[in-house]
């Protein structure tokens, strides 16, 4: 309505205003009509998408799981003190019986492992 008022012309009769009126609001309901089309479109396509980045997400988390389990039990606990458990290196080293320099260098080669293993996964 804020729309037709603002464009409404000045017409000489009320058959003239009914017919602006109708030719306003059938425009209205097509603006409409088209406008939620194209809000489901990118709906359906965000939701496509999305779909994708969630099953590439599971894929990596399956590699990820398999890879950690080839891990020596020792390696697995300081990865997830420093990183599941979100512990300094300080705390993961002590947790683990480790120098602060030990446990680093521990994980950095564990690390190190996981990336050498995901760049074989790429082409």
């Amino acid at each position: 309505m804020l729309k037709a008022a603002r464009a409404m012309p000045v017409l000489d009769t009320e058959a003239q205003l009914g017919a602006w009126l109708r030719r306003v609001i059938h425009r209205a309901a097509l603006d409409r009509l088209r406008a939620d089309a194209r809000r489901l479109r990118r709906e359906r396509e965000h939701s496509a998408a999305h779909g994708q980045r969630l099953a590439e997400v599971d894929e990596r988390l399956a590699w990820l799981k398999t890879e950690l389990a080839k891990l020596g039990p020792d390696e697995r606990r300081l990865l997830v003190l420093r990183f599941g458990l979100d512990r300094s290196l300080r705390q993961t080293g002590a947790a683990a019986g480790l120098s602060d320099d030990a446990a680093h260098g521990r994980i950095r080669r564990s690390l190190d492992r996981l990336r050498n293993a995901a760049k074989e996964l790429l082409p």
